[in-house]
């Protein structure tokens, strides 16, 4: 009950927290009180970042008992599973080989199956498991409550490695998008670098852009998308006055001392994740809430929150989350750790999040078909994954829409021509990319999505993309309603892996064709008890724990008579020894 309540339900979990420190800043009562009345999520999903194989004692989903104490224990058991990394690869033991060929195939592994079986067990059978994954120590669990299945799908499961050699499982990440009616939501379960220095802190930044990257850009065309897991980014005090780095018992002295202050805030102002978003480093776009607590990572096995000195204590288990849509956003209500649970280094984080539903949108009748034309179209500062010299780039930008089903007249240019040798391509005015889309299924026009990315063009290999940039379609849609042609400036950042890798500019036009909107479809039809009208509710819940047991997530979604709203319920638990 302490990370993962039972059957789905947190009314009571919630209760607990109305008046403390958790609350993120700017939850208005209002807000608390619509989450709060309803007492059982929609959908969980649950990872973990270091399921070891092998490793004796029991798991249940409230805790774990174990008969190994320490990392000396956890050492002997991952030495057993992997054999002596230390040997050239060619002389690696037979269990090395019968572990990676689990790690290919994404099989249970070990105790893992005893994990699974006690996490389905404490979230009851009201829940469907819809899909369940493991690379190597990383585990993945999705279930939705039994009366949404039918309306939820997996639309995309990936993995990729980030440990030695980027073959073994140990760091990395599970990626996994999930569709509820017409909301995509992507889930990317990570196990970052580890350590302390400016090294391991480049090598974590690495590890987020090839996790991304290797598991086909996930957060990109999902509407919202969260990101969680043990980061295992560190607080970087500020060095000596010669401007070098503390030694190393200075700093764990310094950060002893900051912890008995309670100084949450001059931690988090050193918190290298903080500092890696603010420079736009590392997932573009996203947003963590602050740490108003002390940090997860590295304390006593035991409740409570004791830390051992051996480590500055650091907030290394978060949780991210994005949204590409305009119409609504992500809103981040609970964030806190779980210091009652006590089987590894590290505690778990869990939040709540609260996404609102679109608004209501009255669709045109079906001969409406709205042309939108880029034009204009320059790119800035472009930063391929491969090229020599940054001039030595040949570009070009291509637009699409997302469902593709929604454009017509497949004949119309979609892809500009190459320019070569800058990062700087810039085409005549003369030049536009054109899309007729047809606004009349409102499943498809829900969520819509216009993508442009700027690609290389490749002498040899295939072209790759130097960036791509979403904008919301149906946004557009809904601005251009009331007249028969509107038209905006767009500037939008071009991501990979999380990173901007450019930026490119545009005149964008939208025109009605045949039957034109002359109405507002946010003013000329409201939902009503008798309306008939029923509108999609999405709550989600993450469980992500650092505490050698799984992150999940919990996710609820309700079909109401009325305009309905999104809560998601998030935990991050980065460690999960079996």
């Amino acid at each position: 009950e302490s990370w993962l309540p039972r059957h789905g339900k947190v009314h009571n979990l919630l209760n607990s927290r109305v008046k403390s420190s958790s609350i993120c800043d700017g939850v208005s009562k209002g807000r608390w009180n619509d989450i709060d009345c309803h007492g059982k999520v929609e959908i969980i999903a649950i990872g973990t970042q270091e399921s070891v194989p092998g490793a004796s004692g029991l798991f249940t989903a409230t805790g774990i008992t174990s008969k190994f104490t320490g990392n000396e224990t956890k050492n002997e058991h991952i030495a057993k599973a992997i054999g002596n990394i230390g040997k050239p690869l060619d002389g690696l033991s037979n269990r090395v080989n019968d572990v990676l060929s689990h790690v290919a195939k994404g099989e249970q592994i070990g105790g893992t199956s005893q994990l699974k079986q006690s996490i389905v067990d404490q979230v009851g059978g009201d829940y469907c498991l819809l899909n369940d994954f493991q690379r190597g120590e990383i585990c993945f669990y999705l279930f939705v409550r039994q009366d949404l299945a039918a309306i939820s799908k997996v639309t995309h499961v990936r993995a990729e490695n980030c440990g030695f050699g980027s073959v073994l499982a140990n760091k990395g990440g599970i990626a996994v998008i999930l569709t509820v009616g017409s909301t995509r939501l992507s889930f990317v379960n990570c196990h970052l670098n580890a350590n302390e220095g400016q090294d391991h802190y480049e090598a974590r930044l690495q590890n987020m852009t090839q996790v991304l990257e290797g598991t086909g850009e996930p957060t990109l065309t999902a509407h919202h998308a969260f990101v969680f897991g043990d980061l295992n980014f560190r607080i970087a005090l500020p060095g000596n006055s010669k401007g070098g780095p503390l030694p190393k018992e200075e700093a764990e002295l310094v950060g002893q001392n900051l912890v008995a202050r309670k100084d949450w805030a001059l931690l988090n102002r050193h918190d290298e994740l903080r500092k890696a978003l603010e420079e736009k480093q590392i997932l573009s776009g996203f947003s963590t809430p602050a740490c108003p607590f002390p940090p997860t990572y590295k304390v006593e096995r035991k409740k409570g929150v004791a830390y051992t000195y051996t480590r500055i204590p650091s907030y290394t288990d978060r949780i991210l989350f994005k949204s590409n849509e305009v119409t609504r956003k992500i809103e981040p209500i609970v964030y806190e750790p779980v210091p009652q649970f006590c089987t590894s280094d590290h505690k778990p984080i869990r939040g709540l999040f609260f996404l609102p539903n679109r608004p209501h949108l009255l669709l045109p009748d079906d001969r409406a078909v709205l042309a939108v034309t880029l034009s204009r179209i320059c790119c800035k500062s472009l930063v391929p994954a491969s090229s020599l010299l940054h001039y030595d780039i040949h570009s070009y930008v291509k637009a699409s829409c997302l469902p593709s089903d929604l454009e017509l007249s497949p004949h119309e240019a979609r892809r500009t021509s190459t320019i070569r040798n800058t990062d700087r391509p810039s085409w005549p005015k003369a030049v536009e990319l054109k899309m007729r889309v047809r606004v009349h299924d409102k499943d498809k026009i829900e969520g819509a999505l216009l993508v442009i990315e700027s690609r290389k063009e490749n002498l040899v290999e295939a072209d790759s993309s130097v960036g791509t940039g979403i904008l919301d379609l149906e946004h557009i849609i809904r601005k251009s309603f009331g007249t028969p042609r509107w038209s905006s400036a767009i500037e939008e950042p071009l991501l990979r892996g999380g990173i901007q890798c450019g930026k490119i500019f545009c005149k964008m036009t939208a025109e009605w064709e045949g039957s034109a909107r002359t109405t507002s479809p946010d003013k000329s039809r409201k939902n009503s008890p008798g309306s008939g009208e029923t509108t999609e509710q999405v709550y989600a819940s993450f469980f992500s724990s650092q505490l050698d047991l799984p992150s999940s997530l919990v996710i609820p979604i309700l079909a109401t008579n009325r305009m309905c709203d999104t809560r998601v319920w998030l935990i991050e638990n980065s460690s999960s020894m079996l």
